[in-house]
């Protein structure tokens, strides 16, 4: 019997630092979309890129948000082929656009092992006789971008459907998918609140978590940013706490802090976990906490950015003011399973400025081993009165908050590729919202920049990446659940072969050059896989699409 337990194909793997990373010009022009022209899709690339997925097979969904287009009633996810043009196989010309209502914007998507789409977002729908309110909508998409009708009700679910008649007002921010095939939803709920659920993979309530559902942290002025379910089913909800007030009265010294908690897979707080399942804790302040993040060993990463008050004379913008309270610096924080700050760095967070003359804000941060961080965002710079230059940014730092230099020699790389205006405002903008990695150390980043010198309005950024330095090892790629698995017996195959799995997950079994052959779900322990009758002999590979672990088999 052999054994074989393999994190990645060990072709793809490089020493860090042995290749330069750069952008990949095959990808679309230059790396990135056009606005407009023949590369576009038909919504010409316009707007935001919030969240991104690479399929297995390597084209790249996106929810894109027009909440700026007052007119526009439908909730729109693109679709891009590997080399960056539309995919026309997906909705009309690489758009799959449904109807819902006024200002509707598309917030996150997560993919089903399936090939499945399901998107979360808001829209101005009438419910209940109130109209003009951003309410909750989730649909499920067919491969080609059509509406899933056999989940929720033709496809959909709105705030009644998920919370009753108490609903009015919920909107989500965050889906999440686990290995079980539930989805775990967070957002603002009814009240205002901030609201965790669990949903059957049919759309309707788990009501073997919390109530109905439906968990509701009823304490004030807090403000959903994210969420990530770890490997056993607990929920660790990241707010922010606006306002904090003492004897209620608000606190000016200490407006927002980072509010971290956590649930169990039951759907209650954690009495384990800091003070009574929650962890309120202090950068600066003015905390915007944004993106939190696990480690293998279930310890917490928060990225966000902090904005000091105008008393700081800090000289970012060389002009010797303030920049009109663009202060911010990004920052890291680190917290131990337990719910404690982390201790190997001073307070268990370290704040940057990137670069030191520039404004600083974290969006996304993701875990490419422990101790390799990958960070996406902007950062900003005045360049006269009243006018700006915004540009995107992604860094890498190391478990002690260092720059890890192998990323760009300096660990962190600013795209300007927003257009500067030739009269008036002249400002740029260019930012990066989510990124997502592949086995063969490429990288995508999407976000938003300004197409149209002295325009403020502003198109799909969606930049491929290449040779990115991952470390030696790689431990969640990205939001995943960990898991690893190992050939069994026999190898060579002939239609049936067994898969040891350390937890739940999916896998997908593709050829030499990445054809997908079949999909299926994968259970903690063996697992008995059988291969088509009609698959030729050769070479293939099976991944975990959890962690991106892959094993080589022969077929006879």
């Amino acid at each position: 019997m052999k054994k074989s337990t393999l994190t990645f194909l060990l072709i793809l793997i490089t020493v860090a630092g042995a290749i330069a990373q750069s952008i990949d010009s095959s990808f679309t022009t230059n790396g990135y979309l056009p606005y407009g022209g023949p590369l576009s899709n038909n919504k010409q690339n316009n707007h935001i890129g919030n969240n991104l997925v690479r399929q297995p097979d390597g084209k790249i969904v996106v929810a894109e948000d027009f909440s700026y287009v007052t007119t526009d009633f439908t909730l729109n996810t693109y679709r891009y082929n590997t080399d960056g043009t539309p995919d026309i196989t997906f909705g009309t010309n690489g758009v799959s656009s449904i109807f819902c209502g006024l200002e509707t914007n598309n917030r996150d998507l997560v993919l089903q092992p399936d090939g499945k789409i399901v998107v979360v977002g808001a829209t101005k729908y009438c419910i209940l006789g109130v109209c003009g309110a951003l309410q909750f909508i989730m649909m499920r998409l067919n491969t080609d971008g059509s509406l899933d009708t056999t989940f929720g009700n033709g496809g959909k679910l709105i705030t009644t459907d998920v919370f009753g008649t108490t609903g009015l007002f919920a909107q989500p921010y965050r889906v999440k998918i686990q290995p079980d095939g539930k989805f775990v939803i967070g957002g603002r709920g009814p009240g205002g609140y901030s609201f965790v659920a669990r949903l059957n993979s049919n759309g309707s309530n788990d009501m073997t978590f919390a109530i109905n559902g439906i968990y509701t942290d009823t304490a004030n002025y807090l403000t959903f940013r994210d969420l990530v379910v770890n490997s056993t089913g607990d929920i660790l909800m990241l707010l922010v706490k606006y306002n904090s007030s003492i004897g209620g009265v608000s606190d000016t010294n200490n407006l927002n802090d980072n509010y971290v908690l956590k649930v169990t897979s039951t759907g209650v707080p954690d009495n384990t976990f800091a003070t009574g399942g929650r962890l309120v804790f202090s950068v600066s302040n003015n905390d915007d906490p944004i993106s939190i993040a696990l480690r293998s060993d279930q310890s917490i990463v928060i990225v966000g950015d902090e904005q000091y008050n105008n008393t700081e004379n800090y000289n970012w913008n060389g002009t010797g003011t303030n920049g009109y309270g663009y202060t911010n610096k990004g920052y890291v924080a680190f917290v131990n399973t337990n719910g404690t700050m982390a201790t190997h760095i001073p307070g268990g967070h370290k704040s940057f400025r990137i670069p030191a003359d520039s404004a600083t804000f974290f969006k996304k941060i993701i875990v490419l081993n422990d101790n390799r961080l990958f960070i996406s965002g902007r950062v900003i710079r005045q360049v006269s009165s009243g006018n700006y230059q915004e540009k995107a940014l992604l860094t890498q730092i190391d478990y002690n908050g260092n720059y890890l230099t192998d990323f760009n020699t300096n660990g962190y790389w600013v795209f300007d590729c927003g257009i500067t205006g030739l009269t008036g405002w002249d400002g740029r903008q260019c930012g990066f919202n989510d990124i997502d990695v592949t086995p063969s150390h490429e990288a995508y980043a999407t976000g938003y920049r300004n197409p149209v010198g002295g325009s403020t309005g502003t198109c799909l950024f969606l930049m491929k990446l290449k040779d990115v330095p991952f470390g030696t090892t790689t431990t969640g790629i990205p939001d995943k659940h960990y898991s690893s698995i190992s050939l069994l017996y026999p190898n060579p195959v002939l239609e049936l072969f067994s898969i040891a799995s350390d937890d739940y997950s999916t896998y997908t079994i593709c050829n030499t050059e990445g054809k997908v052959i079949s999909r299926g779900n994968l259970i903690k322990g063996r697992n008995d896989i059988l291969l088509p009758r009609s698959l030729a002999s050769g070479i293939y590979f099976i991944r975990d699409e959890k962690t991106n672990d892959v094993v080589k088999f022969i077929k006879d």
